[in-house]
Order: structure tokens, then sequence, then C-alpha cells
């Protein structure tokens, strides 16, 4: 694809980092590979050649695959007719992070840990259909993180565009934030991420998974004491614009 660790353009170590920047694949994805969370299959090698076909050259002339075209390998006709040529770049997501029986709206599915049904609620203002997931947190392979987008607070981005990169099999918009109005994008309530306290405001509802995929619903108070110097102060706040 024309990059050169030799020449300085990415290290071996980090080369699934440089396949996150270039966009060959999700940043997930590439976390459970350099975590040895899952298994590498011969369909993952698949999904991973056709998005390296897809990917853009180095220098930004061509994707691999329209570079092998003029190179004779196969035909443009034939690069076209298979969807690695003319059909946009692929971002590999490993497949483990695939829910290949995601059900249509009108259905209801399971997939072992993770199921969708939709369902009707009468309401005084009347009808409204939901999707109700279901996921089973102790089921091998289940994992539940928080993240934030470029992991920034304040930071925001459309939901469709966090979704296709998450790579997940199910996304909720979580803290409340009035993330399109406005110049304060900050969230409401704490924020935990990765095991690290990013930010705290007590005395609101927080909801919260352990590392063990438990579930807890509360209103965990947060006391920060501060000293500097000679000097110290108590807060109820961290890293909040107030």
């Amino acid at each position: 694809m024309g990059y050169d660790d030799g020449a300085g353009d990415f290290t071996f170590a980090a080369s699934l980092d440089k396949a996150v920047e270039i966009g060959m694949m999700t940043r997930t994805s590439a976390d459970c590979i350099l975590q040895k969370q899952y298994a590498l299959y011969r369909r993952d090698l698949v999904d991973l050649s056709v998005s390296a076909l897809t990917t853009p050259l180095a220098d930004g002339s061509a994707t691999l695959a329209e570079s092998l075209a003029k190179k004779g390998v196969f035909t443009w006709e034939e690069g076209r007719a298979q969807g690695l040529i003319g059909g946009g770049q692929e971002s590999y997501v490993h497949s483990s992070l695939r829910n290949t029986g995601a059900p249509k709206p009108e259905q209801s599915a399971s997939s072992g840990a993770v199921s969708r049904v939709t369902k009707t609620y009468a309401l005084p203002s009347g009808s409204v259909s939901a999707d109700v997931i279901t996921v089973d947190t102790s089921a091998p392979g289940v994992s539940v993180r928080a993240a934030m987008v470029n992991q920034k607070l304040g930071a925001s981005a459309p939901f469709s565009s966090i979704v296709s990169a998450s790579g997940a099999d199910v996304i909720v918009n979580a803290n409340f934030f009035a993330a399109y109005s406005g110049q304060d994008k900050f969230p409401v309530g704490h924020v935990m991420a990765d095991g690290t306290f990013l930010y705290g405001v007590s005395g609101l509802t927080s909801f919260g998974f352990t590392g063990s995929g438990a579930v807890y619903v509360g209103r965990p108070a947060v006391f920060f004491y501060v000293r500097g110097g000679r000097d110290s102060w108590a807060c109820y706040e961290m890293n909040s614009k107030t």
C-alpha cells in the first residue's frame, strides 16, 4: 500500500494503530486484536483483505484495488462486480463485533447474548413503538464500554458516525447533554470510561457497569478534597465547567 516502516511511516508494533488512522479498521476491532480478546478467523482475513483493497494508497493516487486493476491483476469490471472499486472504503470490523443476524423492525430475533424485539406501547397521547434490546452481560465475549467522541469531554459528532465507527452490536446514547445546540456540550452526571473517572457532578442518577458486567443504578455522591501547598478546599464536581 506504499507505507514503509523503514521510512518512518509507521512502526510494526503500532501497525494496527496506523490501520485505524487510515480508516482500514475500527478502533474497537484493533483493540480486540491487540488485547487478544478474540481470535482471528478466516472470515476476518477475508474482511481485512477487502478493507485493504478499498483503502487508498499512502500517496492517495488510488485505492489498492484500483492500483492492482491498473497493473492488470484483474479488470476494472471484475473489481466493480466484487464491490472493490467504486463502492467506497470498507472499514474492517472484527467478526465478534458484527451483529450478522440483526432483525428487521417488524421482527424479533435472538443471537444468544444479544436479542432485539420491537414492541408497541399504548400511552395517553397514542401508541409508540420501541426497540427493546436485551443483553446478557455475563455471557462470554460480551463487554460493555462507555465511550466519548474523540476521547474528549465536550466533543460531539452525528450519532450515525459514532455508530458506524464503533463496530458494536448495540449503541445507546447515554448521558444527557445539549450536543447540537449552544456552546456547552458537557454531560450531566458522572462519566467513567475504561476504569478512569473523567467527570463528576454529584446528586444525579448514574447508570453503570462493573468490569464483570454487573449493572448498577443509583446516585453515588462524590466528594473531592483538594490540596495545593498549604491550602486545601472541598468540591463536589470534577472537570465541570461550573
